[in-house]
């Protein structure tokens, strides 16, 4: 479990922000449309990202996303070569978020600094 049991989850939404590789955005949006369709709110779309040339303006946004946050979910691809998402996983654990760890990773690092749910776990938290 990520956060305690929030028994006024009805009066505010839970805010989240997902990271993933590039590779891996149609996940991303995949697990970002089921926990909104569930009542939580996605901080940004990193995904919907389309012009290179405005790089810098987009990582301000994903920085932002993840500060207004009120939970940090990895989705973790050991594969990946991108470092994108652990960055953000740094701003994450830097400003002291909760943070899921999806897709599995206990012989990594992760293990020591995160938790690790199921999207249906993290759904039992709103």
């Amino acid at each position: 479990m990520c956060l305690p049991r929030n028994p006024v989850a009805n009066f505010f939404m839970l805010t989240f922000y997902i990271a993933a590789a590039w590779d891996n955005r149609a996940i991303a949006k995949n697990i970002c449309d089921q926990l909104e369709a569930n009542g939580l709110q996605c901080t940004m779309k990193w995904w919907t990202h389309e012009d290179p040339t405005q790089s810098r303006e987009y990582c301000m946004k994903d920085v932002k996303g993840v500060i207004d946050a009120d939970i940090f979910i990895l989705y973790y691809d050991k594969t990946s070569n991108s470092s994108g998402h652990r960055i953000e996983l740094g701003i994450a654990i830097g400003r002291g978020k909760p943070c899921c760890i999806l897709n599995d990773p206990l012989t990594t690092v992760f293990k020591h600094t995160t938790m690790h749910v199921s999207i249906d776990d993290l759904l039992t938290l709103h």
